[in-house]
Parts: structure tokens; sequence; C-alpha cells
């Protein structure tokens, strides 16, 4: 039965969330490029800016935890109550991540192709978090409509 529910919400959902499942499994893969490759903000001024932030090291872990986190909580989203208000956590924190990137990027003051990626990925996770936070808004609403005890069934 849970394993029938979770297919059906996954099917019914991943089409307007596919933006979310990729973008957090980006975040997962950056963290994978920057632990296998330990000089890699050493090989160009493109990553100066987010060295100055924090190291590398630091930023392999903490965009593995974030990738991670909202995968999770992509997967369980539906099983209890919708989770947008989390999403939109999630799609906010990874829209600031895009964001250092992109201006990473452009601080470097040389024309790369990441300055046609990443500009485009942080507003893919902009437009997550409004579409996200617009669902919190239905979620809200339609949770408070639910009899006090509905919560203990």
């Amino acid at each position: 039965m849970l394993v029938a529910h979770v297919s059906t919400s996954l099917r019914q959902t991943f089409p307007t969330r596919e933006t979310e499942w990729m973008l957090s499994a980006m975040m997962i893969h950056w963290s994978v490029v920057l632990g296998s490759e330990p000089n890699l903000f050493d090989r160009s001024p493109a990553y100066d800016f987010l060295a100055s932030v924090m190291g590398q090291e630091a930023w392999s872990t903490v965009l593995f935890w974030a990738g991670l986190a909202r995968l999770v909580t992509l997967g369980i989203n539906g099983l209890w109550r919708r989770s947008p208000h989390i999403r939109a956590l999630g799609a906010f924190i990874g829209a600031g991540f895009w964001f250092f990137v992109a201006l990473s990027f452009v601080l470097a003051d040389r024309n790369s192709t990441g300055l046609a990626i990443y500009p485009w990925l942080f507003l893919a996770d902009a437009i997550n978090i409004f579409r996200a936070s617009g669902e919190a808004g239905v979620s809200d609403r339609i949770f408070e409509k639910r009899p006090p005890d509905a919560d203990s069934l």
C-alpha cells in the first residue's frame, strides 16, 4: 500500500518538480566533483569568489547535505502532509548557491561557458521558490480546514 502511494505521488508530482529533482542532483554531483578534485578551486579564477566565502572541502560537504536533504524532502513529499515549505527552503538554498557560482564566474572577468549555465540554474531555482511557496499557501489552507483530530488518524 505504501509503495503504491509513493508511486502514485511521484507520478503526480514529478512533472511539476523535475527541475527541483535535477538541481538537487546537480548539487550532489558538484559536491562529488569538489571532493574528488582537491585543487579545483586553485585552477581557475572563476572559483575565487567561492573560495573567499569558504574552502572547497566545506563547499563539498555543504552541497552534499543540502542536495541530499532536498532529494529526501522531494522523495517523502506527500506521504504525510505535503512539504512545500521545506521545498521552498531547499529551493532558496539552491538558488543562493547557483547565484554564488554565477557571481563567482562574473567576478572572474573571463568569458566562460559557466556564464551561459549558472545564471539559468539560479533562475530555475528562483522559479521553484515561487512555485513551492504558492503550493505552501494552498497546503496551509487545506490543512486549516481539517478537523483538529485529523492528525491523529
